[in-house]
């Protein structure tokens, strides 16, 4: 299984992300704005799905990729 977590708050992402707006000449908010659940990741939102697949409700998951971006990523078929 993999997990592939998008753009998730920590000191150092968010210094990336404050680094690059002002690179940009953009408001730092800006470059969240694409995200349509409208914010940034916090670490328990991956937490969450990591709990439920090592435990005995994920089971018989198996060879998946959770993407959790809050929409960011363009869903492809």
């Amino acid at each position: 299984m993999v997990i592939s977590p998008g753009n998730v708050t920590s000191p150092r992402a968010d210094k990336i992300r404050g680094d690059l707006a002002k690179g940009m000449s953009l408001d730092p908010a800006a470059m969240t704005a694409g995200i349509p659940l409208g914010r940034v990741g916090v670490p328990s939102d991956i937490a969450e799905m990591v709990g439920f697949l090592v435990s005995d409700r994920g089971a018989w998951i198996t060879g998946s990729n959770f993407l959790i971006d809050g929409g960011e990523a363009p869903f492809v078929i």
